[in-house]
């Protein structure tokens, strides 16, 4: 008996330390696929596209614990929030491709958020500076998927090209899978 609560004491104890991933559209959490009412902004009239995706992430922790020089993270917990605000459409030039193009934007932001949760889960952070380590990980994961949504852009020339699309689509959900495991 004793063996069965011990188990289930470092079963919870390693859930406590788990990070923890939300998405958020409009006011509350719920990963659901984008709808065009999500797109609340002002549309950019000197814009040549026809709608815009905006997110942001961020990051919070409860708690550091340490192991000698070894920083530990307990209750990390990586935000996702659609930027309805900022997120725009025209609403004369919008479908359901179009819709899937910018779902896509959406979705490399949640590759984005996955990869800064197992980043620094998996980093060997340092007493003295696992803060500033912390913000380089957040920060070079938002550039290089802010450069990867440049290139999904230029590659699907913004839905347009629906081959490349239907490429970006599954290379998102291969990516997505191996960041969950």
């Amino acid at each position: 008996m004793k063996t069965f609560i011990s188990i289930i004491v470092l079963l919870l104890l390693s859930q406590a330390n788990a990070p923890a991933q939300s998405i958020k559209i409009g006011d509350s959490i719920n990963n659901r696929p984008l709808q065009w009412s999500d797109f609340a902004g002002t549309p950019d009239a000197a814009s040549p596209y026809f709608a815009n995706t905006a997110w942001n992430i961020n990051y919070r922790y409860n708690a550091v614990h340490f192991n000698e020089d070894k920083a530990i993270i307990n209750d990390l917990e990586v935000t996702l929030q659609f930027n309805r605000d900022k997120s725009w459409k025209k609403k004369d030039n919008i479908s359901d491709a179009l819709l899937i193009h910018e779902q896509g934007h959406f979705d490399i932001a949640t590759l984005c958020q996955l990869e800064i949760i197992n980043l620094i889960k998996n980093a060997a952070l340092h007493k003295n500076d696992y803060s500033s380590q912390i913000k380089n990980i957040f920060r070079q994961s938002i550039q290089k998927y802010k450069a990867l949504e440049d290139r999904y852009d230029i590659e699907t020339e913004h839905s347009l090209n629906t081959t490349k699309q239907e490429e970006w689509n599954k290379f998102i959900q291969s990516e997505k899978k191996q960041l969950t495991k």
